[in-house]
């Protein structure tokens, strides 16, 4: 069992989870989202008893996607200080208990998990990947589940629950956010196609490139509105 952990998923979610609770060290020094991981791991090793573990952190440059699409995430307000302090603490604490890190120049903590994913499922070993990001639930299958911290409970998800927790199948979530937008990332989706459209067009004709071939099928309104971002859309896809 691999293990690869989002450590600024993992800051933001124990940061915002104490509100104005923040737990402090003797010299004033946050430590909320320290704790967090902390636990955190500890639940882990305790349930999933993983043979391999990695803390992955994002790239301080910009990543591949800001080329891409200027506005990827342009509306985040800058990440506080205290969220700084503690993305460094547990970096610090990981590896004091022995999980390797890792980041790398343009890419963020959800692309190395990816990649390593990946890896490890061509050498039969099976990974969860502990995150917030909803783009990594279209890596989910047998081999590959994703522990959603977003949710109170931490809950492992399986393809059969992505699939009831979005309405489309996991190989289908990057053409549906594509569709839909993603305000987490600032990615815009495609006027008039809310969630329950863009369902309804991916369980009828598969994928972006099934729903272009078939145009001519859709309601002439959201047609001409794909149309007009066919280029992104196939890009995005």
């Amino acid at each position: 069992m691999f293990v690869g952990i989002d450590a600024h998923a993992i800051a933001y979610r124990g940061y915002y989870a104490f509100n104005d609770k923040q737990l402090r060290n003797s010299k004033g020094v946050p430590t909320s989202a320290v704790y967090y991981f902390y636990v955190l791991w500890k639940d882990i090793k305790r349930s999933l008893r993983p043979t391999y573990a990695l803390l992955a952190f994002d790239s301080p440059k910009p990543t591949f996607r800001h080329k891409v699409l200027q506005q990827y995430k342009a509306q985040r307000p800058p990440t506080p200080d205290e969220v700084k302090i503690q993305v460094n603490l547990i970096r610090k604490l990981g590896e004091a208990l022995g999980i390797k890190t890792y980041n790398r120049e343009g890419y963020e903590a959800d692309d190395i998990l990816a990649s390593a994913a990946r890896k490890f499922k061509e050498r039969g070993i099976k990974s969860v990947l502990v995150t917030m990001d909803k783009d990594i639930m279209s890596l989910v299958d047998e081999d590959i589940r994703v522990m959603d911290i977003a949710t109170e409970e931490n809950e492992i998800l399986d393809a059969g629950k992505v699939e009831r927790k979005f309405g489309v199948k996991p190989h289908q979530i990057s053409d549906y956010l594509v569709l839909v937008g993603d305000t987490a990332d600032n990615i815009p989706g495609i006027k008039g196609v809310g969630e329950k459209r863009a369902k309804e067009l991916l369980n009828t004709f598969g994928s972006i490139e099934g729903i272009l071939e078939n145009i001519n099928k859709i309601d002439r309104k959201i047609a001409s509105a794909i149309l007009a971002e066919r280029e992104r859309l196939l890009g995005g896809s």
